[in-house]
């Protein structure tokens, strides 16, 4: 089956793609120079999908009411601002550059405080919680994780 990852003139696709190696993808436009192996949120806009950074000032305020749903996606490579790149929203990927942060096997990574945190947790029920641990690390700035293609909340 063929896929369309051109959907209408603006060159985006809503529609995820999955490879058979179980990952998922969006392709979203760059509102800068993406940096692979990055964090970024994902989220609909006039033009179709859009990247913004995780601390990005638009959110507006820092609480959980006022931040709309947002995919968290990784660029496997960069993307150069204003272009169209696909980032990888679900399924295993490893070496995701973070602020240094302890995690757990099997507890969750989530958006606050504008950056990516281990949680600690061991469920995925949070707003903000986008990942999995798929190793334990002590206080890396890279970590291994299982994306769960889900929007969340980044709060605080």
């Amino acid at each position: 089956m063929a896929f369309n990852t051109e959907r209408g003139s603006f060159g985006g696709t809503v529609m995820p793609r999955v490879d058979s190696n179980g990952k998922t993808w969006l392709k979203a436009k760059a509102h800068g120079d993406l940096t692979a192996k990055t964090p970024y949120t994902i989220k609909g806009g006039a033009s179709g999908l859009l990247t913004l950074a995780l601390a990005d000032t638009s959110f507006a305020s820092t609480t959980a009411a006022s931040h709309a749903n947002y995919y968290v996606g990784i660029p496997d490579d960069a993307v150069s601002s204003g272009t169209f790149g696909w980032l990888q929203i679900g399924g295993d990927v490893a070496s995701v550059v973070t602020t240094a942060t302890t995690a757990t096997a099997g507890t969750t990574f989530r958006w606050s405080n504008a950056s990516v945190i281990g949680s600690g947790a061991s469920d995925v029920a949070f707003c903000a919680d986008f990942a999995v641990s798929t190793e334990t690390t002590a206080a890396t700035q890279t970590q291994s994780m299982f994306l769960l293609a889900r929007k969340v909340c980044g709060i605080t």
